[in-house]
């Protein structure tokens, strides 16, 4: 009886799949098992539709940013450097001092206090709006690396203990959200919840 089991699962061989026997009750019921070459095939097959589908997709949104670009909708991508800038406050301005002085008293100064080096950091230095004796004018520093200047950010906290400020440099329509987040804090605040900008 088994040989003729046996037999008749060989007959129902089909690609892909291996019949035999199985151990129910009722002799003529087989379950098929898949071969494991079939199983890595039908794996690799569904992921290869993943990544056809997805590059459809991308595709399609490709296109899309192409016709708006050129039908004017938006504007192309262009990166700003406002986030690699940070301004420092109140850095007084010595009489004739030229940029190369500067520099190098802008690399001790955040040597000094923050221990911080960059010496290869800093790109360009320059001064925000006319000289005028009464204050002094805030100092824009563009760095090369985001990193470094998330890092000067979040260090920022020891500078005011030496008479110093910095803040990130803020675009015009940053400047507008901020302005506006300052008119909501003391409602929010009043309010009981925690306002912080």
């Amino acid at each position: 009886m088994k040989n003729a089991y046996a037999r008749d699962a060989a007959e129902r061989y089909q690609i892909g799949s291996i019949c035999y026997v199985s151990t129910a009750k009722k002799p003529y019921d087989l379950e098929c098992a898949q071969v494991p070459e079939q199983r890595f095939y039908n794996t690799m097959l569904k992921e290869h539709k993943k990544k056809l589908a997805m590059s459809r997709l991308l595709l399609r949104e490709i296109s899309d940013i192409i016709t708006k670009v050129s039908t004017g909708e938006t504007k192309p991508y262009e990166e700003s450097n406002n986030n690699k800038n940070i301004v420092l406050y109140l850095l007084s301005e010595l009489y004739k001092e030229n940029e190369q002085e500067l520099h190098y008293r802008l690399v001790e100064i955040f040597r000094d206090i923050l221990h911080v080096d960059l010496t290869n950091y800093i790109e360009e230095s320059r001064r925000l709006g006319k000289f005028n004796n009464r204050y002094t004018r805030p100092q824009v520093i563009e760095l090369l690396s985001k990193r470094m200047q998330k890092y000067i950010l979040e260090k920022r906290v020891l500078l005011p203990r030496h008479g110093l400020s910095v803040s990130e440099l803020l675009d015009k329509k940053g400047r507008e959200n901020r302005k506006l987040m300052r008119e909501e804090m003391p409602k929010a605040r009043g309010n009981g919840l925690h306002a912080v900008i």
